[in-house]
């Protein structure tokens, strides 16, 4: 995103009343471009503070001595007479002084020491990163840019969700873009046929993170939590740090705060390496066998509909399914590398073993929760179809043992081309699961590697 973009976006999210996203977004434009009026003008109108606004247009002065919104503003501080600014120098003495300090450093005081040459702003206004939602201040904060496409036929639109957010409000949005592109993004024609996989592509990598701009904040966030005396939590943060971007000095940091507060890195226990490895087998079957209710629960819905041949009918009957599968599989991604992270893995082929076991077991679920759904519904609606009480539950252990096996494999006999559409779909998610699995345990497993190197 360029910096025209974020201070668009900026000023729109101020107008909007959003003041945490507006901060946020202005933050970025001054942190790429510190000479920027407008984004210093707009962003006095984003922080909380007197003296963050003076600051803010004192730096808006140095840009542009003759800015009359700046000048009336820091008169209005002044007539205000909060504590600390009484101090404060006038907007014709302003425009007389500079700042000594060099360009990209902060100034020491809000007055200016009469120089020759001309000063920079200071340096951004210094918070702690925090979620613009829910202000959750952890390793788990990132700033992030989720694009989705949506498209009315000839007209397609790009835009895109960006913001300093905590993983579960990161997780709404990711969803959010995932459900408009997957569903809408591809109904443009030619661009909505363009953008919708380019978009799908960035969402299923977690979106844009910025990896320099990330691991400085979560460095920053790590210094607040070992000012506050949260070692671990300090510890948490420089870990993730290191999850966006390879650095020597932060890696030189974590060793320095593990050994001071004695928190050595431990590997993983035998308990509860079983017990993550357990937790992620269940939430895999708890991935797939969802989807594959689901979809058995829409296609009976759909099936009706269908029994006209309308192709556009036809066509949208597999749109839940794709997008069921898209957004399962970003949960089971998450999934994978929480548990590569927790059990502190470092050697590849082991993660890759643990990525394509979760995947197995979640495609074969999907075909579990289906058949599953197919005997309930027999149950419920063609009883009479079992001859006795026995049949019922011969069946009903057969299917809870081998049911997405004889489903797949009455799919692949069948020569109806509802079922190749099907056979072929499970075949693209299976290829669109490996390779992620094997993607995200590659780059979980070198970010544990660079925890102990």
């Amino acid at each position: 995103m360029t910096t025209d973009d974020l201070l668009r976006q900026g000023i729109a999210a101020l107008k909007a009343g959003r003041k945490a996203e507006a901060r946020n977004l202005l933050t970025q434009v001054v942190e790429r471009d510190e000479r920027n009026e407008m984004a210093w003008l707009w962003l006095s109108g984003a922080v909380d503070t007197d003296e963050d606004r003076l600051i803010c247009m004192e730096n808006v002065l140095t840009i542009n001595p003759n800015n009359e919104s700046a000048q009336r503003g820091i008169e209005v501080l002044r007539k205000r007479s909060a504590p600390g600014l009484d101090s404060t120098p006038d907007a014709k003495s302003l425009q007389e002084k500079s700042a000594t300090s060099k360009p990209g450093t902060p100034a020491e005081s809000s007055t200016r020491a009469t120089t020759s040459t001309p000063s920079a702003p200071r340096s951004r206004i210094e918070e702690v990163p925090a979620c613009n939602i829910c202000g959750r201040q952890d390793e788990t904060l990132r700033v992030v840019v989720y694009p989705y496409v949506f498209s009315l036929v000839v007209v397609s639109f790009r835009r895109s969700f960006a913001g300093l957010w905590c993983r579960k409000h990161r997780n709404v949005r990711l969803a959010l873009a995932s459900l408009i592109t997957a569903t809408l993004g591809w109904l443009g024609i030619p661009h909505g046929l363009l953008w919708t996989p380019l978009a799908l592509l960035d969402l299923v990598q977690g979106g844009r993170q910025p990896a320099e701009l990330n691991a400085n904040m979560l460095t920053s966030l790590a210094e607040h939590k070992l000012q506050q005396g949260d070692a671990k939590a300090a510890i948490s943060c420089l870990e993730a740090s290191l999850q966006c971007r390879d650095d020597n000095a932060v890696r030189g940091r974590l060793y320095e705060v593990r050994t001071n507060f004695g928190l050595p890195v431990h590997q993983a226990g035998c308990r509860r390496t079983v017990s993550t490895l357990v937790d992620l087998l269940l939430g895999a079957v708890g991935i797939g066998a969802f989807i594959g209710v689901l979809d058995y629960v829409i296609t009976a819905i759909f099936s009706p509909l269908l029994s006209g041949g309308m192709l556009i009918l036809v066509i949208l009957s597999w749109v839940p399914f794709i997008l069921m599968t898209f957004i399962g599989g970003l949960g089971l991604f998450q999934l994978i590398e929480w548990a590569i992270a927790q059990i502190r893995c470092r050697k590849l082929s082991l993660a890759i073993s643990i990525g394509i076991g979760a995947v197995v077991l979640a495609v074969y679920s999907l075909l579990q929760g289906s058949a599953i759904s197919d005997y309930v519904a027999t149950l419920l609606f063609y009883g009479d179809a079992f001859e006795s009480v026995f049949d019922v539950i011969l069946t009903g252990v057969s299917v809870l043992l081998l049911g997405g096996f004889f489903w797949m494999l009455n799919f692949t006999e069948s020569a109806a081309p509802s079922d190749i559409i099907y056979v072929v779909l499970l075949l693209v998610t299976m290829s669109y699961y490996l390779i992620m699995a094997v993607v995200t345990a590659t780059r979980t497993t070198r970010w544990q590697q660079r925890l102990v190197a």
